[in-house]
């Protein structure tokens, strides 16, 4: 029977996207940076053990071996990670706040590793551990990936003429907040009233 893990697939593509587009872009010390090669690495694999759990053979003997494998490699990248200085000084933090965060992945990784080396682990303790895993690289990246530009919304310039709901009417906005289609409403309401009372005299 395969098993199927909702949200997995999701959790790691997004983790893939910010590890791609996260640190690498983030540091200004080109493609063969430090903090590059090692990000590049934990991409490759984060990506394999996400693809390995979603097998339904995941936690037989090989699935286990290549799936520890991988997380021994996160801890050996986390360890050399965490020496940089590169990641604080671009982004303008602390050094502290860059190993902190670089020991939350190693637990996470360590804790990921003893599960997978545990044969009497399920899937679910497995899956869980990797979702935290995760989770720690985007905390991680939402701190010192570069940031990406954000569109503004363009104000609308003043007397921008449009049409309201496709009917035909001119709606001229101005500086008060109103507009020309309000102001004749109320010149139009004006001379109902005058002619109104006017007809009044007339029947006097």
């Amino acid at each position: 029977m395969t098993l199927k893990f909702r949200g997995l697939p999701a959790l790691a593509t997004l983790v893939a996207a910010v590890l791609a587009a996260g640190l690498t872009t983030g540091t200004k010390g080109g493609d063969d940076s430090p903090i590059h090669q090692i990000m590049d690495q934990v991409l490759t694999r984060n990506r394999a053990i996400g693809k390995r759990l979603r097998s339904p053979t995941a936690l037989e003997a090989n699935g286990r071996k290549s799936m520890a494998a991988d997380a021994a490699s996160l801890i050996r990248l986390g360890k050399e990670a965490r020496t940089l200085a590169e990641p604080a000084r671009e982004r303008k933090k602390s050094q502290q706040d860059w190993t902190r965060a670089v020991d939350n992945f190693l637990r996470a990784s360590e804790d990921f590793a003893r599960i997978i080396a545990d044969e009497g682990s399920g899937r679910s303790q497995a899956t869980q551990s990797y979702q935290k895993l995760q989770k720690t690289c985007a905390h991680c990246h939402s701190a010192f990936r570069e940031e990406e530009h954000e569109e503004q919304p363009v104000p609308e310039p003043p007397g921008r003429l449009s049409r309201v709901g496709g009917t035909g009417t001119t709606v001229e906005t101005t500086r008060g907040g109103t507009s020309r289609r309000d102001h004749h409403r109320g010149r139009g309401s004006d001379r109902g009233r005058t002619r109104r009372t006017d007809e009044r005299s007339d029947d006097r």
